[in-house]
């Protein structure tokens, strides 16, 4: 396994060598599994031409990002367009050293708290509790695939804003582990800011500070909320420096999905289809879908919130109406931190092969639809949705995985019933 420094090292010689490699830079750009309407470079680069002849930005149709992350090209801009893939490059190298130390932190307080309740486990619990040695491989992995993931390599190649934004979020999962609530909520609001949909993260954070300290939960919510406020405030206060609309466009362009640009989503293709007269109740319905598994999910993980955090990330990555192959590959990114949990995983080959074929597939089907001819939106309609229950599969795996172990962990390995061993089976009414 490369360690921490090779990863770094060889993943920016790999992201600088493409970047050389203009014919694959802009493949890549307008591949709508990479680049989204929201976090497209091409809608990038148009909002700063737009910008520089006094258009207002949201008035069209063509760019949809925040306005502070324009203003950061712009600036950008001012210096060198030479730094635009410097950018990208150092914030995939910034995040990767933020789940870094994250996983170590992480690990470290997980063995501790097992060491401290290892008295009260069951007897022969001791072959499924997590080896001391962990601590010291798995943050090293970790980084190795945020470093050499092909999604997160294909976004940064694209300059998808996308790469930003799970920056955000390494250093949200860092900074709550940490315990720092100051910069734990800044980063919660910049994500926020930027998609919207990890609004829902404030109920993990509150949860894992509340379980840090000795404040009540009511002292400890009305403190991380302030803050997520003040931040959010702050940022959304900075983006009415273009206009008043500007400071809300991009969260009502994500809540009202105007443009049916393709995507690896589930979006696009049924609100193309779909009849007017009823787009507004199914617009209501899938994005409720997006957000109400974050009660029952926390109910249930409330005294486990970085685990939480991460299901919720899967579901947002999977659910929202502009993903990417980026926010996925985030996700795949944080799975082996809870890789004491895989021997409970129930379909691991199936869900992997599914996922691979259907990521194979989605450029290929592009090509036959878009260039050949030959095909239709129904082909890669079809090869999206097979990707989107993939990554379905895998989250509801993960979590059964999780719960199962955390079962055995208190109840035992083999538990038995009336002397015999217990069996789990489907009957019939």
């Amino acid at each position: 396994m490369l360690s921490k420094e090779s990863s770094i090292l060889m993943g920016v010689a790999v992201r600088a060598c493409l970047f050389a490699s203009s014919s694959i830079e802009k493949w890549l750009i307008d591949r709508p599994e990479v680049s989204t309407p929201q976090s497209s470079w091409t809608r990038l680069k148009e909002g700063m031409a737009l910008h520089q002849y006094n258009i207002s930005l949201y008035d069209g149709d063509s760019f949809h990002d925040t306005p502070l992350m324009l203003h950061l090209f712009l600036n950008l801009k001012k210096f060198s367009p030479l730094l635009f893939p410097i950018i990208f490059v150092l914030a995939d190298v910034v995040a990767a050293l933020s789940l870094f130390s994250f996983t170590k932190l992480y690990s470290e307080n997980e063995i501790s708290e097992q060491q401290k309740n290892k008295s009260k486990f069951a007897k022969d619990s001791d072959r499924i509790m997590i080896k001391e040695n962990r601590a010291e491989w798995i943050p090293d992995l970790i980084c190795m695939l945020y470093m050499f993931n092909p999604f997160l390599i294909a976004s940064c190649i694209a300059k998808s804003t996308t790469v930003f934004n799970n920056l955000f979020l390494c250093q949200l999962f860092y900074h709550t582990v940490k315990g720092n609530a100051v910069q734990s909520t800044l980063f919660l609001a910049l994500t926020t800011y930027q998609t919207f949909y990890p609004v829902q993260l404030l109920a993990p954070v509150i949860m894992h500070f509340h379980l840090k300290s000795s404040s009540h939960i009511y002292a400890t919510s009305m403190k991380i909320t302030l803050l997520f406020t003040v931040w959010s405030l702050i940022l959304f206060g900075a983006s009415c420096i273009e206009s008043w609309d500007s400071a809300f466009a991009t969260v009502k362009f994500i809540v009202t999905v105007p443009d049916l640009t393709p995507n690896v989503g589930v979006f696009w293709y049924f609100f193309t289809e779909v009849f007017d007269h009823f787009h507004t109740f199914f617009l209501s319905v899938f994005q409720l879908n997006v957000l109400i598994f974050s009660l029952p999910l926390t109910i249930k993980l409330r005294s486990r919130p970085i685990f939480l955090m991460f299901m919720l990330c899967y579901i947002i990555s999977t659910f929202k109406s502009y993903p990417s192959v980026a926010d996925a590959g985030f996700c795949l990114c944080l799975m082996p931190v809870w890789s004491y949990t895989f021997n409970y995983l129930r379909f691991p080959f199936v869900t992997s092969v599914i996922l691979l074929v259907s990521t194979l597939l989605c450029p290929i089907m592009w090509h036959l639809w878009i260039h050949a001819g030959t095909a239709n939106a129904n082909f890669y309609f079809a090869t999206t949705l097979a990707y989107t229950t993939a990554h379905v599969f895998i989250m509801t795996d993960m979590l059964v995985a999780y719960l199962k172990y955390d079962f055995h962990l208190w109840e035992g390995v083999k538990i038995k019933i009336n002397g015999k061993p217990a069996q789990i089976r489907l009957m019939k009414s």
